[in-house]
């Protein structure tokens, strides 16, 4: 339905757009944030990914200070202990204040060629893996609660809390798997091509 709801998403796309994100990367943003609830959250995504375009270069020191998905697993469950509804981009936003990360830390990329936000990235690995768990619920789109399984982990003692987060670090997100089968296609057809053109004479 075209109507006045519709009418502020689209805008919020130029939006993003107009910042010079590309099309594969506001899917990567709809994805990881969900669309915003109000202009202050479309502000504030807008804000977070223009400072993202800045930054470009690969850091591997800066990139090993970045918690990994096992750390930020219980946080992520004690920051929705309340048991109220909070959107993936509010989770993200808590997560941010809870490590204290650094611009550098909560944007840097895989790759400055790809989409890919290495803290969004785990984010979204460790989403999936609670969800698949049922530690947490997804309520609507993109809105997550904690379950009451979540809530029972959370009394665990610390020896159970560390082999239940270490099982569920097994768990595998399946768009990281695509991701890197994508990457290899990718390499494999660059390889072929180049033999192709190497084989032609004149």
């Amino acid at each position: 339905m075209y109507n006045l709801e519709s009418l502020r998403v689209m805008k919020f796309l130029k939006n993003l757009n107009e910042v010079g994100l590309t099309i594969p990367e506001i899917k990567q943003i709809l994805s990881n944030e969900g669309l915003p609830k109000d202009e202050i959250e479309e502000k504030k995504i807008i804000e977070k990914y223009k400072a993202a375009r800045k930054i470009k270069s690969y850091n591997e020191e800066i990139k090993d200070t970045i918690p990994s998905t096992g750390e930020m697993m219980i946080p992520y469950l004690e920051l929705i202990k309340d048991g109220k509804a909070y959107t993936a981009s509010e989770i993200t936003e808590k997560l941010v204040s809870y490590f204290k990360l650094s611009e550098e830390q909560r944007l840097m990329k895989y790759d400055e060629n790809k989409s890919d936000i290495i803290f969004l990235s785990k984010v979204r690995s460790v989403r999936y893996s609670l969800k698949k768990e049922n530690y947490i619920d997804e309520v609507n789109k993109l809105t997550y609660q904690i379950t009451n399984e979540g809530l029972e982990l959370l009394k665990e003692s610390k020896g159970e809390i560390k082999e239940e987060i270490e099982e569920l670090e097994k768990v595998i997100d399946p768009l990281t798997i695509v991701n890197e089968k994508l990457d290899e296609l990718k390499n494999e057809l660059a390889d072929n091509l180049l033999k192709q053109l190497q084989s032609i004479t004149g």
